[in-house]
């Protein structure tokens, strides 16, 4: 179930791109069936697009799961990754 994988307060913005995704998906395949190949890139970037900001929501929940606040679980990852300020 999608609240499985995703905060309750952010289903609202997720419903959103879940619905941008597929209709740009959707003009995807008016794409090849047309073999209209001139807006191609630009729907990679946009599906591209819709994915990161569905997986960020995603870490969010994952990160509540784990009981972190995001900055908290921000800090964890650069101590993790040796990643510097």
């Amino acid at each position: 179930m999608i609240k499985d994988y995703y905060l309750p307060d952010d289903l609202g913005q997720v419903s959103d791109e879940l619905v941008a995704l597929q209709q740009t998906c959707i003009q995807a395949l008016q794409v090849a069936t047309t073999a209209d190949f001139g807006k191609k890139q630009e729907l990679l970037i946009t599906i591209d697009s819709h994915l990161r900001t569905l997986q960020t929501l995603h870490q969010k929940k994952l990160i509540a799961d784990l009981g972190l606040s995001y900055n908290d679980a921000a800090k964890a990852m650069m101590l993790v990754f040796g990643c510097k300020k």
